[in-house]
């Protein structure tokens, strides 16, 4: 079930106010040294323009209604981040996107989409002076969608 599918689960309901796509990702077993192979880079979503940067591809065939990935085109603006030498013990946490609505709103309508906040794109990053006899990268990821009662994601207060 993609994300339209999940949000469109709550769309006449004014219990949930923001969905937010949480994800994890760490180098894993059996790799025994820091990860040097491909790390996880991050663009800092400051850096991107979501009108010129995104390309929205929609796919059909994986999942009953399809899904839509955004690519994203190349810009000397962007700025990269990636973590060296991760180890099986450390995992990165970021927030993937955010989408937030008005009360009597639903999370697909187009002010909704206005409303996110920009996702983090990612990727498997090659780094120049990488040694060629590293170990093979080897990690996991996992995305985790959280629906939250305030449009900020924070605990209602009452």
């Amino acid at each position: 079930m993609g994300v339209a599918d999940q949000l469109a689960q709550y769309e006449n309901s004014d219990e949930h106010r923001a969905y937010v796509m949480v994800n994890l990702w760490r180098p894993v077993l059996p790799m025994t040294a820091s990860l040097q192979d491909r790390p996880l880079a991050f663009i800092d979503p400051t850096s991107v323009d979501c009108e010129q940067d995104f390309i929205a591809i929609d796919l059909v065939g994986q999942l009953p209604g399809g899904q839509r990935y955004l690519n994203l085109k190349q810009n000397p603006l962007h700025r990269w981040y990636y973590y060296p030498d991760m180890t099986t013990s450390e995992v990165l946490v970021w927030k993937q996107s955010h989408f937030m609505k008005e009360e009597g709103q639903s999370f697909t309508t187009s002010s909704a989409q206005t409303n996110s906040l920009t996702p983090v794109p990612h990727s498997a990053a090659s780094i120049p002076g990488t040694p060629e006899d590293c170990e093979a990268r080897c990690s996991f990821e996992l995305r985790v969608g959280l629906l939250c009662s305030t449009p900020d994601g924070q605990p209602a207060t009452a």
